[in-house]
């Protein structure tokens, strides 16, 4: 199945307080404390916890508190004070005991684990960084997203060609759809160049350049992508990006990251047999079942900061493990992308057909 057509609120980082943002509440001074001040790199003390708290379930307390929220600044600190919230303050600590060795090895494997958490997270997928990805745009037919493209010239997207609508708006230097961003341009499409060879059958030469009204404003926001030229360019490790369905099921507000890799062609025929041509080039993650998917449709598969394919067409669900994402193999068509962007490098297009 062709991936097809395709809202948010802001949060608050859980365990922030909003009163002075950077300080754990479990790490705020107690009444008539001295709180750390500017300059200070020490380990915040945990001067909220319970004064009448004692012996070692107080330094484990306060422990934890040093261990799991630090905060660092950038000047050499000031010596002790002797009235900070802490019980050794000033003075050298006793060497730990049994019990604070076992509670020292219990948060080193919780961080561990925390930290591996996050790893998994990102391996995942996830929003992109804000100014990764100035190449994408977003197509909208009557005020809906359609589907993802790709800046290849100032005056050219590049597209799925099973994307072709009439009407077509352009959006570049987008981040999240549902805000109006300063940085972001609008275009209606003049031009609408579907590959002659494309089958919507069965998603050959999937592939389609736009033609832009007003020409893209060049800048660190928006700014075209490299088109890979070598098909055997060894650059296996690869992004795809888009506002797509979730692995949720929702439809995001900002633009999604995930990491993918390419897969071999016996591989991708043995997944889809007898329905793989040289013109695709399959992508995907047989560990976390990472994907492209509704709304993805048109948008980049950026291998080695070269677009090596568009999102096309896979397996229904999507994000199987065992079926990965099929791509235009973008670096068979650059000659394509070049002739045609010559050819009406001079001609002036009053609409869209």
């Amino acid at each position: 199945m062709a991936r097809g057509t395709g809202g948010g609120q802001s949060r608050i980082v859980p365990g922030l307080s909003p009163q002075r943002p950077g300080l754990h509440p479990a790490c705020t001074p107690a009444p008539g404390r001295v709180e750390s001040q500017p300059g200070d790199t020490r380990f915040l003390t945990a001067g909220s916890l319970s004064s009448q708290r004692r012996g070692t379930g107080r330094q484990a307390s306060l422990l934890l508190c040093q261990f799991l929220y630090p905060l660092q600044l950038p000047v050499s600190p000031p010596p002790p004070a002797p009235d900070m919230h802490c019980p050794w303050a000033g003075r050298q600590r006793p060497p730990a005991g049994p019990a604070m060795k076992m509670l020292m090895a219990a948060l080193v494997l919780t961080a561990a684990a925390v930290q591996a958490a996050r790893k998994d997270k990102v391996l995942s997928g996830g929003p992109c960084e804000r100014m990764s990805h100035p190449y994408q745009a977003a197509l909208y037919n009557a005020g809906r997203l359609l589907c993802g493209g790709v800046l290849v010239h100032p005056s050219w997207v590049l597209t799925a060609a099973h994307c072709q609508k009439p009407n077509l708006q352009v959006y570049l230097g987008k981040h999240n759809i549902y805000e109006r961003e300063s940085f972001q341009e609008q275009s209606s499409v003049v031009q609408t160049v579907v590959h002659p060879g494309f089958n919507a059958g069965t998603h050959d030469q999937d592939i389609m350049l736009l033609r832009l009204k007003h020409p893209a404003n060049i800048s660190d926001r928006i700014r075209p992508l490299a088109l890979e030229r070598d098909c055997s360019a060894n650059r296996t490790s690869c992004q795809i990006l888009g506002w797509g369905k979730t692995a949720s099921g929702v439809f995001p507000n900002t633009i999604q990251c995930a990491d993918v890799h390419l897969v071999p062609r016996e591989d991708c025929e043995r997944a889809y047999p007898g329905q793989i041509t040289e013109n695709m080039v399959c992508a995907g993650d047989e560990k976390y079942g990472k994907d492209s998917c509704q709304g993805d449709s048109g948008g980049p598969l950026v291998c080695g900061d070269h677009l090596r394919g568009l999102v096309s067409w896979g397996n229904v669900p999507c994000g199987s493990k065992e079926k990965p994402g099929v791509y235009t193999n973008v670096c068979r068509y650059n000659q394509w992308v070049r002739r045609t962007i010559w050819a009406n490098a001079f001609s002036k297009v009053a609409s869209n057909p």
